[in-house]
């Protein structure tokens, strides 16, 4: 993954307006509509056939809060 820093890659009003609110490191994954789409059906499966939120965060290697 490439380190890139903000100054270079916002345009400047948009980079003054996101250090209003959040200064320090800031990460903006890629998104992967494909990837996210299969990992929802599979947590939606699991929770269908009994699993519990903290089975499936295990499971599938995410944590309780982002199942």
């Amino acid at each position: 993954m490439a380190y890139k820093n903000a100054a270079d890659v916002l345009p400047s009003d948009l980079l003054r307006r996101v250090q209003k609110f959040h200064v320090g490191m800031l990460w903006a994954p890629k998104t992967e509509q494909g990837f996210h789409e299969g990992r929802n059906a599979n947590i939606i499966r699991l929770k269908e056939n009994g699993y519990t939120i903290t089975q499936i965060a295990e499971k599938i290697g995410l944590s309780v809060r982002q199942v």
